[in-house]
């Protein structure tokens, strides 16, 4: 089975045979994670010059295992905390492609995200950049999503934020495309978004991602603990406003 860095080389330029292919994509799976294997199965493979969009995603995730609140940035304490507590045989191997252990040796400073994706890519271009980045915004919304989702207002601002593009004029949106891209709802929620256009014609302001995207989010992602929890702290900081519908309720009744 090819090299990992060799294997994502020659499956960017194409200059390889279907089957040398279809090794190659296996060897890249063993590096990922089961979530982000399972996200692409059924998805167009997305590449730039030095590494496919399964491996950036691979990366990412290995970052915020160091970086879980997302401040964007990797300290050593941080680092030395999470090694010594055991990390994945798949933080591991991306770590040695990073070479992680020999940057803090040389300097205690935080590692950034796009200085950690540089680490593992260190031949990328700015293109390449500017697609890996793009890429692990699309990442970082779908960790918003499954860890603990609350649907706070501060997780639909930071979600819109991730997802939003600006035109040329200076609107910012969000496209229906980037839903699916960021694995955050399947094909048939965007289907009903589209009708009978392309989710890349299909936009949506803030307020338009908050009453049509927003709830179908919080149907998907809001596990019914989560909502229990936020029931009951919503009837113990508003105890009498929760009487006041139950008496409601019960006259309707």
């Amino acid at each position: 089975m090819a090299h990992w860095p060799m294997a994502l080389e020659r499956l960017a330029t194409k200059k390889i045979s279907r089957r040398q292919l279809k090794l190659t994509l296996c060897a890249i799976e063993a590096k990922c994670s089961p979530e982000v294997r399972r996200a692409f199965r059924a998805l167009p493979l997305e590449r730039c010059g030095c590494a496919t969009i399964q491996a950036v995603w691979a990366a990412c995730d290995t970052f915020w295992e160091f970086d879980a609140a997302h401040t964007g940035a990797i300290t050593r304490e941080g680092y030395i905390n999470l090694m010594r507590d055991c990390a994945s045989v798949n933080t591991l191997r991306m770590l040695r492609r990073a070479r992680l252990e020999l940057r803090f040796r040389r300097s205690a400073a935080p590692v950034m995200l796009e200085d950690f994706l540089l680490m593992i890519w260190p031949k990328a271009t700015p293109e390449d950049r500017r697609k890996m980045m793009r890429w692990a915004e699309l990442r970082e919304c779908y960790d918003v999503v499954r860890h603990n989702f609350g649907a706070s207002d501060q997780d639909l601002d930071r979600l819109y934020r991730l997802l939003s593009c600006r035109e040329e004029g200076g609107q910012v949106h969000v496209m229906a495309h980037e839903l699916r891209r960021a694995q955050l709802l399947p094909h048939e929620a965007i289907a009903q978004f589209a009708k009978e256009r392309h989710p890349k014609e299909v936009f949506f302001d803030y307020e338009d991602f908050k009453s049509i995207v927003w709830p179908k989010l919080k149907e998907r992602w809001v596990s019914s603990e989560t909502i229990r929890k936020q029931k009951t702290l919503a009837e113990e900081k508003h105890p009498l406003q929760v009487r006041i519908r139950q008496n409601d309720s019960d006259h309707a009744g």
